[in-house]
């Protein structure tokens, strides 16, 4: 078991492979190499932390800001903000 299979509890089905009872069958798979697949898990791990998701968030809805228009907007210190 890989660790994106621990994380999600169990290994993951491929499109078009048999479902489980009361499970909708895929729609497509996530047929990704090792290196894309570490990728994503620390992309993630990044975005568990609320702040980073708060700043991204932010981000999403404000394009084109600076650090310091994310550090006016939110209540976190310009350190913390440009981690």
């Amino acid at each position: 078991m890989n660790k994106v299979d621990s994380i999600f509890g169990g290994t993951r089905s491929r499109a078009g492979a048999a479902a489980s009872p009361g499970v909708p069958p895929a729609c497509c798979s996530l047929d990704i190499d090792r290196r894309d697949e570490e990728r994503l898990i620390g992309m993630f791990r990044g975005l568990s932390n609320p702040i980073r998701f708060e700043i991204l968030q932010f981000l999403l809805t404000h394009p084109g800001c600076i650090t310091g228009s994310i550090v006016d907007h939110l209540p976190r210190s310009q350190a913390t903000v440009s981690q």
